[in-house]
C-alpha cells in the first residue's frame, strides 16, 4: 500500500530516477492507502503485478551473456496491452553468468519437475524441518530448491510451512 504521501513512493521515485524496475500491487480504488500504487500504475512508471508469474516474466528476458559488451544489451520489449515504461540506456545486470531463462508458462506446466522437494510436498503446509528430514538435503539446499520451485509456480509458502500447487 501506498497512500499519495508515503515512503514507499519516495522508494519507487529514487528506484526510476536510477533507472530500476517498479513494481505495484494494485488495491481497492476506494482505499485511500492504494492512491500512490494504482497512480504509479495509471503513469506506466510500475508494473502491474498480480502474480509472481508477473515480476519473472518481466526480469526473465534479460539475457547478459558475459562476453557481451554493455552497449550490446537491449532491453525487452513492453508486453502487449501494458503501457510502455520508462527504461535506462544501459539496463539490467553487469557482467555475469545469467541463468537460462524461465521457461514460458505453458512449457512450465507440462514440464513437472522431478524434484524430492516436490514429491515430499502436499496439499497440507510442511515446514522445512520437515523438508529436511523427508528429503536428507541440507536446509540451504532445500530453501534454494523451494525458490527455484515457487519462482516456477510449483509450491507456494504458507503460514504453516510450504504446499505444492496443483498445476
Amino acid at each position: 500500500e501506498a497512500a499519495e504521501k508515503s515512503g514507499s513512493l519516495v522508494s519507487a521515485r529514487l528506484a526510476l530516477e536510477q533507472n530500476r524496475e517498479v513494481f505495484a500491487i494494485p488495491g481497492s480504488i476506494h482505499n485511500p492507502q492504494s492512491e500512490g500504487c494504482l497512480r504509479l500504475i495509471r503513469q506506466g512508471e510500475a508494473a502491474l503485478v498480480r502474480h509472481v508469474e508477473d515480476i519473472v516474466g518481466d526480469l526473465s528476458p534479460w539475457q547478459v551473456p558475459i562476453s557481451t559488451p554493455e552497449s550490446a544489451i537491449t532491453p525487452p520489449s513492453d508486453p502487449p496491452g501494458r503501457p510502455p515504461r520508462r527504461r535506462s540506456a544501459a539496463p539490467g545486470p553487469m557482467g555475469g553468468e545469467v541463468a537460462s531463462p524461465a521457461p514460458s508458462t505453458e512449457a512450465a506446466a507440462i514440464e513437472r519437475p522431478a524434484s524430492p522437494l516436490l514429491a515430499a510436498l502436499s496439499d497440507a503446509p510442511t515446514p522445512v524441518d520437515l523438508l529436511v528430514e523427508l528429503t536428507g538435503l541440507s536446509v540451504a539446499d532445500i530453501q534454494l530448491g523451494l525458490l527455484e520451485l515457487e519462482l516456477d509456480g510449483w509450491v507456494v509458502q504458507t503460514t504453516g510451512g510450504w504446499v505444492r500447487r496443483g498445476r
